[in-house]
């Protein structure tokens, strides 16, 4: 039994010697075929030349994981495309749908999420729509409308967009779902068909919590004035009638103490200048794309999160911003759905879309490395993610997030890779995160906690 132990270790190491002194492979190439020999996998499937180490992990981790690599162990495959065909592997999706040269990695996603929800993707896996057509299409499907409208080559994103909104709110769409009709156009025959049909009175969360904050301190002198009258009644006496009086104008300073803390609050906020910032164009304004309206905001955030106090949280900090954004010129708002103006548009041109490290990076980015004990993999990213947001879509969209702000702090250098894929926080990396965090001048709390919803 010794004799073929023996045996095997001499091949794996011959060939482990073979791969390091073959000239063909680069130093990381090489590091993933020995990785993959030192796991006993067959690294027939990817220790061709063509494939770069990334095309050659993503081939390596699907082995690991018993998947079929052959789909995608092609050289006609980048490495974001590998990667969106293998993690469609491991949710045992059907990924013949995507896994063609033609569609880029993110209509590949597209198709991905379409069939995680179970939907019939044949309806725009089609290599003649852009991601966002796909996207209007898997939207629609989603809420179980009438895609036929506007599942067409002829209209663009935004004509889709249109037409969809129509179909959610109940309206007659066949009267502007034409092509030769524009965007603007489009949304001035919906919004007046809207007022024409008949529909609830939505209010928003910031009325109702003014309502609520009114009605509290309504009922609080309600409830001060009866138990004043019962001790009236009860002593009959002038001393009786004076507490009453003072119980009422302890109402009263109270009520005038809340409007004078939401003034001093309002006071406090039009002190601070306002500044357009990266996230307003990163965030809000594809937000604003993606759900225009008040309603849509709500609705998204309920689905998004698992914990429906901290969707309702995130939707009123979110709509604060757009507020400002409206007060500003940047956004404007028509019958409750909200466009990007030109002075919007152009500000957000003209925003520095370089990488800068930032207090995201160092709460949110390095929290994560730091709750993986220093050793963060992409494995272990994808997992957190799932126990915190409930919508697959959602996990995808933070994970393709969080996975290139990694990327861009290996580049600078404040984190490192090793060769199982693990990042974790270099020296460099941890002095930069203390000298932002002690400066407190890049990111406010709130826009930290904003950046990683969306």
């Amino acid at each position: 039994m010794e004799k073929p132990n023996k045996g095997l270790g001499i091949m794996h190491t011959l060939k482990k010697i073979m791969v390091y002194f073959d000239n063909r492979y680069d130093r990381l190439q090489k590091e993933e075929i020995i990785l993959g020999l030192d796991k006993g996998l067959d690294t027939y499937f990817y220790k061709n030349p063509n494939f770069d180490w990334k095309q050659m992990r993503e081939i390596r981790l699907g082995l690991e994981k018993g998947l079929e690599v052959s789909v995608y162990a092609k050289e006609e495959f980048n490495v974001e495309q590998m990667e969106e065909i293998r993690l469609g592997q491991e949710k045992n999706l059907d990924v013949s749908f995507y896994s063609k040269p033609e569609f880029d990695w993110k209509q590949m996603r597209e198709i991905k999420l379409g069939l995680n929800k179970e939907l019939d993707v044949s309806t725009f896996a089609k290599s003649s729509l852009d991601i966002e057509q796909m996207e209007e299409i898997r939207i629609g499907l989603e809420k179980g409308l009438d895609i036929s409208f506007y599942n067409k080559n002829d209209f663009n994103w935004k004509q889709m967009r249109e037409i969809r909104l129509g179909l959610e709110r109940g309206i007659d769409v066949s009267n502007y779902s034409k092509d030769h009709l524009s965007v603007d156009q489009m949304e001035k025959i919906r919004v007046k068909l809207e007022k024409q049909t008949p529909r609830m009175n939505q209010i928003s969360m910031n009325n109702r919590n003014e309502n609520n904050r009114a009605q509290q301190v309504k009922d609080k002198e309600s409830s001060q004035e009866k138990k004043a009258t019962e001790q009236e009644r009860k002593n009959g006496s002038k001393e009786a009638s004076k507490t009453n009086s003072e119980s009422a104008e302890g109402v009263k300073t109270t009520g005038e103490s809340i409007k004078n803390s939401e003034r001093d609050i309002e006071n406090k906020n039009k002190e601070k200048p306002f500044k357009f910032s990266r996230y307003d164009a990163n965030v809000v304004f594809p937000m604003i794309k993606r759900a225009p309206s008040t309603e849509q905001f709500q609705k998204l955030f309920e689905q998004r999160y698992r914990n429906e106090e901290e969707g309702n949280r995130q939707s009123e900090i979110l709509q604060g911003r757009v507020r400002k954004l409206v007060e500003h010129g940047y956004l404007e708002e028509k019958d409750g759905t909200y466009d990007i103006t030109e002075k919007g548009a152009q500000a957000a041109k003209e925003i520095d879309r370089s990488f800068e490290f930032t207090s995201y990076d160092a709460n949110v980015v390095f929290g994560f490395i730091k709750s993986a004990d220093g050793a963060l993999s992409l494995g272990k990213l994808y997992s957190q993610l799932e126990e915190k947001y409930s919508d697959p879509a959602e996990v995808e969209k933070q994970f393709t997030y969080l996975k290139n702000r990694l990327e861009k702090n290996l580049n600078s250098g404040y984190v490192l890779r090793d060769e199982k894929g693990a990042y974790s926080i270099t020296e460099i990396g941890a002095m930069k995160a203390e000298q932002v965090l002690s400066r407190g001048e890049i990111d406010t709390i709130q826009e930290i906690e904003e950046e990683i919803e969306f």
